[in-house]
């Protein structure tokens, strides 16, 4: 976990070319139009929640709809940046294994790209810390990595290209701890749902279909390569 914190101190929240160098690094500009439609889709569900805590915030944090948004990470450099990004707010430097809150004391909190940057033997208290400071719903966007099957088989080909890129330059892509389980592992602490069937890859080469993607993938929860964890308190 501390390699994470150092990369994001250090290289990902700096900015190259006017965007942070994790932007450039994990997303393209590819399939624009279809990632703000699920990042809208996911602000309705949410709703106008009294309290939000976004954890693991980074520099850029979630445009929810609460009346009240509190945003927390443990990098340093990604809290002054969120400050500039959204003006207001509150926002405390805290790491998501211990989170520095009571229990209850939020409404609801979203974790965005964040559990499965921590040691697996980690998450688990992570996600129990969440729901520990929540009242009501929790929302986890995951990675499911390798157990994405049929999405891993459809962007075969430029996954095969990425490889061969990274064998010619070593630093085509930073490596950043990364751990996924598996959809039965989500399903123990809540219900799944589809944030994002497709990856990066998949956005870039089925950008055409995105369209069609979009009406169906709610459909495949356990296929999603970005899985919506739910967890419901009150449920």
């Amino acid at each position: 976990m501390n390699s994470v914190k150092e990369y994001y101190d250090k290289i990902g929240w700096k900015k190259q070319k006017g965007k942070y160098v994790d932007t450039l690094t994990f997303t393209s500009d590819k399939g624009a139009k279809y990632k703000k439609a699920v990042n809208e889709r996911l602000r309705e569900m949410i709703g106008e929640s009294d309290s939000l805590l976004d954890i693991a915030c980074g520099a850029v944090p979630f445009n929810s709809k609460a009346k009240k948004q509190i945003c927390i990470d443990f990098s340093i450099t990604a809290i002054k940046e969120a400050k500039q990004n959204r003006p207001y707010g509150l926002f405390v430097l805290g790491d998501i294994t211990n989170i520095p809150l009571k229990d209850n004391s939020v409404t609801d909190t979203i974790s965005l790209h964040t559990i499965y940057h921590i040691d697996k033997d980690k998450q688990s208290r992570a996600i129990e810390e969440i729901r520990r400071v929540s009242q009501r719903k929790c929302y986890v966007i995951y990675n499911a990595g390798k157990h994405a099957t049929l999405v891993n088989i459809l962007t075969l080909p430029l996954q095969l290209w990425n490889w061969s890129e990274k064998r010619i330059n070593t630093n085509s892509k930073r490596k950043v701890y990364f751990y996924a389980h598996d959809y039965k592992w989500l399903e123990k602490y809540g219900r799944l749902e589809t944030y994002t069937l497709l990856n990066e890859n998949g956005i870039k080469l089925y950008s055409v279909l995105l369209g069609l993607i979009a009406k169906i993938e709610k459909h495949f929860p356990r296929h999603a390569y970005h899985p919506l964890l739910i967890i419901d308190k009150k449920g």
